[in-house]
């Protein structure tokens, strides 16, 4: 079954020190979650955790992350490689897709509430269910773009 990506586009979010990572983003929204998150006054703390651990994983590379723990790899997913970017002490994690075309690039789905559950590695069923939905999402649209890049 075809997933229907048109309400969706892959942005690029900009987080300082000439960085940048793919975003996936709601075509209605005027904003990305990490974007959303920094507006929000309670959350702008956890958003800066999250900064900095992407600005680490864009530095040090996707291997690192793995390495270091801030890319958890979440068990049960077949198709499609789904990992939580962990921030440490931060209550709030980021269900991140891992494209592995000629360059890994990490994709930033939603971001969710860690340890809300005792199975599952603390992450909700329902929570699971949508970064899945969402990595799919994201896989699709990445091979949709290297599709068109080739035919040009």
């Amino acid at each position: 079954m075809a997933l229907d990506t048109s309400d969706y586009q892959l942005v690029w979010q900009g987080l300082g020190q000439g960085l940048r990572v793919l975003v996936l983003k709601k075509r209605r929204d005027e904003r990305t979650f990490l974007e959303e998150m920094a507006a929000d006054p309670r959350r702008r703390d956890e958003t800066g955790g999250i900064v900095r651990a992407l600005r680490r994983l864009l530095q040090n590379g996707v291997d690192w992350g793995f390495e270091s723990g801030t890319l958890k790899f979440l068990q049960g997913t077949t198709d499609i490689a789904l990992y939580e970017l962990k921030a440490k002490a931060q209550t709030y994690r980021v269900m991140t897709y891992v494209h592995g075309g000629k360059v890994r690039s990490p994709i930033l789905l939603c971001a969710f509430r860690a340890h809300q559950s005792k199975q599952a590695g603390g992450i909700l069923k329902q929570d699971r269910e949508r970064g899945e939905e969402l990595a799919r999402i994201a896989r699709n649209l990445m091979l949709a773009e290297e599709k068109g890049d080739q035919s040009d």
